[in-house]
């Protein structure tokens, strides 16, 4: 079969096929580019696996540290508080309670002398210590509430001694204690009467 197409339709044909193939080239170029692209999507989205992995590590590495720190502070805690006790009903003035040394003599005179003294009367102990020689430090805790004595803090040199007070405090220790000005010379021999939720000597809770 011959053709009849002309020289003029011939070119045309030949211009199409030629438009097509340029086109082609170029999907494929624009097809080249997408892969390019894609491929470092892919290597970014692994350097971001790999950091992720890393932070994770690390995280996990410090969640493990922090978990050890904690069970340390709360091991010192414990420690801590197998040496002290909390006093809630000493009356102080502002220039007592800005003294540590007045703090410390004053709940030891108020709440622990009278309670040690009981001891003392019972064999447990064969002096009575003074102030400096019972308690390491006292401190008094920061409160909003103006109406209430603040509580105190005060640490003892001896645990035993601490345990000593836990043991009289029912028998000896004093009710709450009056104003500086109230305070009579003893206040020993009389059972305190507060409930164990609200004693007025207590060892620290957290």
């Amino acid at each position: 079969m011959s053709s009849n197409y002309t020289k003029k339709q011939l070119e045309d044909i030949i211009a199409g096929l030629n438009d097509k193939l340029d086109n082609m080239e170029k999907s494929l170029s624009e097809l080249k580019d997408l892969t390019s692209k894609v491929t470092n999507l892919e290597e970014l989205l692994k350097v971001s696996n790999d950091k992720y992995k890393t932070l994770n590590e690390t995280l996990d590495e410090r969640d493990k540290e922090v978990r050890a720190l904690t069970l340390r502070l709360n091991s010192l805690e414990q420690h801590h508080r197998s040496w002290s006790i909390r006093v809630n009903s000493i009356h102080l003035s502002e220039e007592e309670g800005a003294n540590s040394r007045a703090v410390k003599e004053r709940v030891f005179e108020a709440a622990l002398k009278p309670i040690l003294e009981g001891a003392f009367e019972m064999g447990d102990i064969v002096e009575v210590p003074s102030a400096s020689q019972a308690l390491e430090y006292a401190h008094v805790l920061p409160s909003r509430d103006r109406s209430k004595p603040k509580t105190i803090i005060a640490r003892f040199y001896s645990r035993e001694l601490r345990g000593l007070v836990f043991k009289h405090k029912k028998s000896f220790a004093p009710r709450e204690a009056p104003p500086p000005h109230q305070q009579p010379p003893t206040a020993r021999g009389r059972a305190t009467t507060v409930s164990p939720s609200s004693r007025t000597l207590r060892g620290p809770s957290s």
